[in-house]
């Protein structure tokens, strides 16, 4: 029984709420179309539009971050310890600003013991001698001379740099080559037998190469290599400070104040801004415009406007289901270094199509029927615009060509001349009456 109320009082309760419902907002399908009248919910003006004589532009637009092409590093050029770092990751840095500071003491130990190892190598090479050996270059197959581009006393590299082989000698439908197999050296002979034209047999002597002994040149450049690195250490004893070599933001600062760097450790990572890319993300759609080498307009925040060009397209999508389209910079000459530093914003347009001096009005000028397309052209004295509604306003209804159209404007071929005014009508919603009819008030 108990359960019996229980249920009953549900089923009222449902009932009551329902016809509350009904009457407090009135749904009755035949009642609310009888309330709504369209015209009162809706109002409609007219602006009247000039047609313009000038340039149209289909362009995917979006925002887009500012990255550097390459990324550099500043290495230690010596092996010293680190004595200060003056900048930090995210910092900006000018050409010449200074780096760090390397510590001056650990310079000197260092380059007094490269000097040790210096004179060593001079006298090991001052109890050395030049020598040379003369290799004999032999026909390794019967046949005629096709190329010759021997020179006595000169080097066989110094030819080879400018030819593409030393001699060239055919037999039958093989050709036998000496190019880079050959020793480098000084040519000291050629026998005549090389003359282009001549027959030569195998075992036949071409020409003799003089080759300087390696290890003499190996000593020679090990002194030479000293002296350059003396001269560097000499020169950070002087000046320790090491510097930016071009405007740049430090994206990675990988060694501490004290740290002993040897030579060639990386002491800083940069992005120079010398070099600029912008990066975006378009959607599908707009992927399928896109492609190679489309120029691109890059407007920044300060207002100063770069042209670019598509110079990478990812066809994989990322989380978001956009692609990545890499914008390069042609140059930045007229920008400020601190409107192109990486990971800065700028607005990005790719352009898609472009024409010059063409006749455009408002996209909502151009309107349809079943004869074709057509914009309203207005007849009557500009002072009176104010003075007409939609259904009074003097208009000459004209049939039209289109050609490109954008997102704001369409190209007339025919039918409308630069200067003429066309009528644009415009809806908006009256949003209050809209709503106080579907609710009944």
């Amino acid at each position: 029984m108990r359960k019996k109320i229980i249920i009953l009082t549900i089923i009222v309760v449902i009932v009551l709420l329902g016809v509350t419902v009904f009457v407090a907002f009135d749904i009755n399908p035949l009642k609310r179309n009888q309330q709504i009248d369209e015209d009162s919910y809706f109002t409609k003006t007219i602006e009247i539009a000039t047609a313009e004589q000038g340039n149209l532009q289909n362009s995917i637009s979006t925002k887009g971050t500012i990255d550097s092409v390459n990324s550099t590093v500043e290495k230690s050029p010596v092996n010293a310890k680190v004595d200060e770092i003056l900048v930090e990751n995210g910092s900006k840095v000018e050409k010449g600003d200074t780096l760090a500071i390397l510590n001056t003491e650990s310079l000197q130990n260092e380059y007094d013991e490269l000097y040790k190892e210096w004179v060593q190598a001079k006298a090991h090479l001052g109890n050395m001698k030049q020598t040379y050996t003369y290799v004999r270059i032999i026909a390794t197959q019967e046949g005629e001379v096709t190329e010759n581009n021997l020179s006595r006393n000169q080097n066989t590299e110094d030819i080879l740099k400018e030819k593409e082989y030393l001699l060239a000698i055919k037999s039958g439908n093989s050709e036998q080559i000496y190019s880079d197999d050959i020793p480098n050296g000084e040519i000291t002979k050629i026998n005549y037998l090389s003359a282009v034209g001549r027959t030569v047999e195998s075992g036949d002597l071409l020409f003799i190469v003089k080759v300087e002994n390696a290890d003499f040149n190996n000593q020679v450049e090990k002194v030479e290599n000293l002296e350059k690195e003396l001269e560097i250490y000499k020169n950070l004893l002087k000046n320790p400070e090491i510097k930016a070599k071009e405007n740049c933001i430090i994206s990675d600062v990988k060694v501490s104040t004290g740290q002993y760097c040897e030579k060639g450790t990386v002491l800083i990572e940069m992005k120079p801004t010398e070099e600029i890319e912008v990066k975006i993300a378009v959607t599908k759609d707009e992927l399928r415009k896109v492609s190679q080498d489309k120029e691109a307009l890059v407007t920044l925040d300060s207002g100063v406007k770069l042209t670019g060009f598509v110079n990478h397209i990812s066809y994989s999508p990322n989380d978001n289901d956009k692609y990545l389209v890499t914008i390069k910079i042609n140059d930045t000459l007229n920008a400020d270094f601190n409107d192109i530093l990486p990971g800065l914003k700028a607005n990005v347009d790719i352009i898609l199509e472009e024409k010059e001096d063409v006749v455009k009005v408002p996209v909502d000028a151009v309107k349809s029927d079943n004869k074709g397309e057509y914009v309203l052209v207005y007849t009557g004295n500009m002072e009176d615009v104010n003075t007409y509604t939609v259904d009074t306003v003097p208009t000459e209804k004209r049939y039209v060509e289109k050609g490109m159209v954008t997102s704001l404007y369409v190209e007339i071929i025919n039918g409308v001349s630069a200067g003429e005014k066309v009528v644009v009508v415009s809806v908006s919603k009256n949003e209050n009456d809209f709503f106080s009819g579907m609710i009944g008030y």
